[in-house]
């Protein structure tokens, strides 16, 4: 026979299971486009292929780009530098 203890230990297991799964963040990347020879701003949109990241997303800025912060508040999971694609 199934108990009352029983069935909430197993619904708050379960519940518990649910709440971790769902609060590990999701990470995208974005990479640098801004033209190499023209430095450029990080918080413009344009400059990044996923809009400017966040401290969920990883920022790639390879092909000699530079990327300006004049203001703070830039943030990103993890930054690679000098990234090369393939």
């Amino acid at each position: 026979m199934i108990t009352t203890r029983f069935l909430w230990m197993t619904t708050g297991c379960a519940c518990l299971i649910s709440l971790s799964v769902s609060v590990l963040p999701a990470t995208a990347d974005t990479y640098w486009q801004c033209i190499p020879a023209t430095p450029g701003d990080w918080f413009h949109s344009g400059n990044w292929d996923s809009g400017v990241p966040t401290s969920s997303d990883d920022a790639y800025i390879g092909n000699n780009g530079t990327a300006q912060i004049a203001i703070s508040g830039a943030e990103c999971g993890d930054l690679y530098l000098g990234y090369t694609a393939g």
